[in-house]
């Protein structure tokens, strides 16, 4: 008979130790399971369960994964003696280091074992301390550990011999010593992919390590079970999941996320093992990121920056791959006309351990029509189309590549490196095509090459030191045939196109960085990070042509558009390369056992263009921007936490959004306007947020509800600009009943007021909501289901230039999901996702021109096997 042994405690929405209760008294000769939760799921490689009879030597035990960051493992029967056991729990990093997560050798848990004939007084666990010197540690313990060289959780353990005591001494155990002092819990040290620091104290409750982590913005977090059980496979489509986001694509394909009702390029920094995915050039994510191998995805909201990345973003996510010593493989083929696939292998020598992954997908899509465009009329009329056809159809065919390889080194007196290279190349065709305009024969490429070296080391017991430096170069090469051949304008003969009116754009982006920071913890009341960070980046080989005048003539060659602002050789050296410089520093405070404090800012001296009125800017000027956040986390029990926190942030503006012309001709109608006067978006937030969580065994309930307000306004040279505001709420809900059976509802409302449009154009309402269900069908299969409402009229820029305004929207997708097969190795799924009902369309730019948006696949179909040694 197995005897489950701990009342769980839900998640928090960040980094955290292991959640588990001990029990009082055990029965002797009986299994001990034990379960828990770890928090902090992205910063430990196995959990390992550290076991000995009272007196005796420790023995290893590994936990493993359940489901989501449920963690189970058990106590052979033979190890269950009287008069008591003692045991703790550690994490093994990356590197191979331990930590103490829950307990520690020093101060392990105790829990009273009573033989079927004594009757035992019972022995305080977990929070009492032994009066007896702990027996040496292991060698082991000081070292990398593999998680192979464990037992595994449901293996005998080998017998050790056990001394025999008399009657007496089983009926009468060993005194123990008086409860101490409550202690508080360590700092967490808060990183964006770096093992997280635990203290080898336990944790006085777990309403307390999530005052800790959220005292200063919303985070919600997706584990990879949970990835799964959604059933989406790009970062796109879990965005649209998370509370107060969506997800939306423009006439060229690229996603722009909807945040807190306002979609601006560049709100959303996006980070995948601390590699920054964003475009230098214009903000955006360079690629829809695959999330196959996704450990963890953590976001981020409300004036969130990260170490790492200079700047300060609305919002900030975090993906982290698994690195397991292992070989995975996936391949999905996927309806109509697809197939991706994913390989990852990790393994280790000594001291050294490499790792490498890589992705390739390839897929056509089903194409949708699209009803008119800027020149249907004219088109038409000309011959080029058929009158009563569609203006053109979506192209959704893409092929994607990445790979990543690495190697890390680690010496205990010398500290730990690694360096890491990633690549990464698209190939797709423009969803729609330029701007207002349908342009099938047009194409978009990019290719990203990146570079990191990272270097860890504890200094002494209180202080680490950590740095890292980053090379990054991204290509862009975009084609558009942004109409049919023979076309002709209005402007007579002039405007005659026999080739069709094109347009191409080609760029090359690169940035150098490196950062260092120290954690002192100069007590357990007390945490201070600070560093220092700089980064230089230009644009290179920037060529953007049509031949398309500004009068709608036609040009005989393809001729560079204006120039004199971004053209390497005639652009003065400057203007083509930034620098960006700073310090940062937090604080983390607990002053009483309820109660903890974060205090953090970072200062900053961005270059942006100095402009003078009439003239094209030649030089450059510093910008100083400090952005500080506040907050404070109150937690009267340990099931629920209340904060209150503020922050403010800025950050500069693109290159684009400075510089790229276009010319005034009608068919650019819907390309976002430049600005050299732009310096850059400054953003406020206040946040009031409450949690409450709580669990029993396996089951388990999280309730978050968060009100916020922001500001978002432009910093322009000699112009006040009120921006927009926005009011809003969101609430989460979730719960597990088993590995097997759990559901989530999110719930999003905001409304955006422009403070510069006029009355009556401001006001934005905007909502979202999705809910998810999963439901074991039979004992090797489950069922996935989820759904996705939206309805909103949401700004473009900030402040906003235009509006759209679309049908609110449907999807659905559900999913069968086995158990691994084949003694865990083999695991398969199949399902139809975003099956949608009525209009489901994204926003087109102009609305006047597409006033239908742009149509979105109707569903995709896709069959998954998933297969690991």
């Amino acid at each position: 008979m197995f005897f489950a042994a701990t009342l769980l405690v839900s998640l928090a929405a960040a980094a955290g130790p292991f959640s588990h209760r001990a029990p009082t008294k055990l029965p002797a000769g009986e299994v001990f399971v034990l379960e828990g939760i770890l928090d902090d799921a992205e910063s430990y490689e196995g959990l390992v369960l550290r076991v000995r009879p009272l007196g005796g030597e420790y023995q290893d035990f590994r936990l493993a994964l359940e489901y989501g960051d449920l963690y189970r493992g058990q106590i052979p029967a033979e190890r269950v003696v009287p008069p008591a056991i003692e045991y703790y729990v550690e994490g093994i990093n990356e590197a191979g280091e331990r930590r103490a997560l829950y307990m520690s050798s020093e101060r392990p848990a105790r829990v009273q074992v009573i033989s079927g004939k004594a009757k035992a007084a019972e022995v305080p666990s977990t929070e009492e301390r032994s009066e007896r010197a702990p027996p040496d540690v292991p060698q082991q313990e000081k070292g990398r550990t593999r998680l192979d060289q464990l037992a595994p959780p449901s293996s005998p353990a080998p017998k050790v011999p056990e001394k025999k005591e008399p009657e007496k001494a089983a009926e009468k155990p060993p005194p123990l010593a008086p409860e101490p002092k409550a202690q508080k819990p360590a700092a967490i040290e808060e990183k964006k992919a770096e093992p997280l620091k635990a203290s080898s104290e336990p944790p006085m409750n777990t309403a307390l390590t999530l005052a800790e982590t959220i005292a200063s913005s919303t985070t919600y977090t997706f584990t990879a079970e949970q990835i799964r059980r959604l059933g989406v496979r790009r970062l796109s489509e879990l965005l649209e999941f998370v509370p107060g986001m969506s997800s939306q694509r423009d006439v060229q394909g690229f996603t722009r996320t909807g945040l807190r009702g306002l979609a601006h390029d560049g709100d959303v920094l996006v980070l995948v093992d601390g590699f920054r995915r964003n475009s230098l050039y214009d903000g955006r994510p360079l690629f829809d990121w695959p999330l196959a191998n996704a450990k963890q995805v953590a976001v981020r909201l409300a004036s969130a920056y990260d170490v790492g990345a200079p700047g300060n973003f609305r919002a900030v996510v975090r993906i982290t791959t698994a690195r397991s010593e292992s070989v995975q493989a996936e391949v999905a083929g996927v309806f109509p006309l697809g197939v991706e696939a994913h390989a990852s292998a990790h393994t280790g020598t000594g001291n050294v351990r490499f790792f490498a992954d890589a992705d390739v997908s390839s897929a056509n899509g089903l194409s949708r029509p699209i009803s008119s465009d800027a020149i249907d009329v004219e088109a038409k009329a000309q011959q080029l189309r058929p009158p009563d056809g569609p203006a053109g159809f979506t192209d959704e065919s893409a092929l994607f590549v990445q790979a990543l390889g690495g190697l890390e080194w680690d010496r205990a007196d010398q500290g730990t490196l690694r360096l890491t290279g990633r690549y990464g190349f698209e190939r797709r065709g423009a969803l729609v095509g330029a701007y207002s305009t349908v342009s099938p024969d047009s194409s978009l490429q990019t290719q990203a090459i990146d570079a990191q070296l990272q270097y860890r080391r504890k200094l002494s017991a209180r202080v680490t030191l950590d740095a890292e430096a980053w090379f990054e170069q991204h290509n862009a090469l975009r084609i558009f045939q942004v109409s049919p051949s023979g076309f002709q304008t209005s402007a007579a003969r002039e405007g005659f196109f026999a080739e069709g009116i094109r347009e191409w754009l080609r760029f090359r982006e690169r940035g150098l960085g490196a950062e260092v920071h120290a954690t002192f913890e100069a007590s357990k009341e007390h945490r201070l990070m600070v560093g220092l960070s700089a980064e230089r980046t230009g644009l290179y080989d920037y060529w953007h042509a049509t031949n398309l005048a500004d009068d709608d003539t036609h040009l005989p060659a393809m001729s560079a558009v204006q120039p004199e602002l971004l053209v390497p050789g005639v652009t003065p050296e400057p203007v083509l390369h930034r620098v960006s410089t700073g310090a940062f520093g937090d604080y983390r405070w607990f002053p009483v056992r309820a109660l903890a404090l974060n205090v953090s800012a970072r200062a900053q001296l961005l270059q942006v263009p100095q402009v003078t009125e009439g003239e094209p800017p030649t030089q450059m000027r510093w910008l100083p921007v400090f952005s500080p956040r506040l907050g404070v986390a109150f937690h009267p029990v340990d099931s629920w936490v209340t904060r209150l926190s503020y922050a403010h942030g800025a950050t500069a503006a693109s290159q684009r959004e400075q510089f790229e012309g276009a010319p005034a001709g009608t068919l650019n109608a819907g390309r976002p306007p430049s600005n050299p006067a732009l310096a850059g978006f400054e953003n406020d937030s206040v946040e009031l947020g409450t949690l409450w969580q709580t669990g029993v065994r396996n089951g388990r309930a999280r309730v978050e509800a968060v009100l916020f307000f922001e500001r978002v306004a432009p910093i322009v040279q000699a112009v006040t600009a009120r921006g927009v505001h926005i009011f809003g709420g969101e609430g989460h809900f979730r719960v597990d009943l088993s590995s097997r059976a759990g559901a989530a509802l999110s719930l999003s409302a905001a409304k955006a007021s422009s403070r510069d449009a006029p009355e009556g154009e401001s006001a934005v309402p905007w909502f979202t909501a999705n809910a998810q269900v999963t439901v074991p069908l039979g004992p090797n299969l489950s069922v996935d289901a989820n759904a996705r409402f939206g309805a909103s009229r949401l700004p473009l820029g900030a402040p906003p230039t235009e509006t759209y305004v679309l049908p609110a929207y449907v999807r659905f997708g559900l999913q069968v999901r086995s158990d691994w097969l084949l003694r865990e190795h083999l695991q398969i799924t199949g399902g139809i996702y975003d099956i949608s009902f009525g209009v489901d369309a994204d926003p087109a730019a102009a609305p006047v021109t597409m006033p239908q948006g742009i149509p979105r696949q109707p569903f995709n179909a896709r069959l998954t096997l998933r297969y690991k040694l």
